[in-house]
């Protein structure tokens, strides 16, 4: 069963940059870091405009912007969106589209706290950076120092001390990449220990730590394949790389998305499957 939902094309300089899905949580757009999306532009506000949805119907709503919102060049403070709307956020357009969602995902739920958070392959539970979460055709494995667990839905397990279980629930909105590959340019120089992410939106985010920057140029070099974690882990540690933990490459990997991050860039430019990682940019140039 297919609920039809409402998505929003982000477009840059006439190409699709990114699609946002409208789904059940409410989705904040600005510069400030702690929105939903985040647009760099400078005549975005910090916190420009929410969208949201009521039943099938989905909403903007500009929150006191400088620039304003415009949904087919009026401007609005309050409109209801349908498929084929052009809404205007600043100087950046978001173009909207019917799309067909899945009504069910997962949700790895904290029993004795606040946390909840969205199933995707590759990705650590929240202040588990030596975990690591895949999504399997037999279904979802947590990974921890090596060793694996199958989950099941409705199932309680146990980490460091704290309760989690797996569970169905409908699904949230979402940034994907457009065609498997994000708008961003990777441009690694291992001789001066140096790696740097740009994309039209956003500031450059540069890495110096030499593990960071040696990952990166091991999987700049073959962009969009996947590489296995020996090849990843040798060109990282080289021959010390036998004894090293394997867990370790999940630990540097973390350290990296987050550091992007904050940056505003999506972390799942580097996408992880048990046993190999690939890099998922437009451009990526090794030296």
């Amino acid at each position: 069963m297919y609920h039809p939902v409402v998505e929003l094309k982000i477009v840059n300089a006439g190409s699709v940059a990114h699609t946002v899905r409208i789904a059940t949580r409410p989705l904040s757009v600005g510069r400030a870091p702690d929105n939903d999306l985040i647009l760099t532009s400078a005549q975005v506000s910090s916190h420009h405009a929410l969208f949201y949805r009521e039943h099938d119907t989905v909403h903007l709503r500009d929150l006191g912007s400088t620039n304003g919102s415009f949904v087919n060049d009026e401007r609005v403070t309050e409109a209801t969106l349908k498929p084929g709307d052009v809404v205007r956020l600043g100087d950046i357009e978001l173009h909207c589209v019917d799309a067909l969602i899945l009504p069910m995902e997962l949700q790895i739920r904290q029993m004795d706290g606040p946390v909840a958070w969205t199933v995707e392959d590759g990705f650590p539970l929240p202040d588990h950076e030596r975990s690591m979460v895949f999504v399997e055709p037999g279904g979802v494995v947590l990974e921890v120092d090596g060793h694996s667990r199958a989950l099941t839905p409705g199932v309680v397990f146990e980490l460091d001390g704290r309760r989690y279980e797996l569970a169905e629930v409908e699904p949230v909105a979402r940034t994907v990449p457009m065609a498997g590959a994000f708008p961003y340019r990777l441009d690694v120089d291992l001789s001066e220990g140096r790696a740097r992410l740009t994309s039209d939106e956003l500031q450059p985010a540069v890495l110096t730590a030499s593990t960071r920057v040696s990952l990166l140029y091991v999987l700049a070099g073959q962009p969009g394949d996947w590489i296995d974690d020996e090849v990843v882990g040798a060109g990282v540690w080289g021959r010390a790389w036998t004894r090293h933990d394997p867990n370790n490459l999940n630990v540097l990997l973390h350290r990296i998305r987050q550091e992007v991050g904050r940056a505003g860039y999506d972390k799942r430019f580097i996408e992880r499957r048990r046993g190999a990682m690939r890099l998922r940019v437009r451009e990526a140039h090794a030296a």
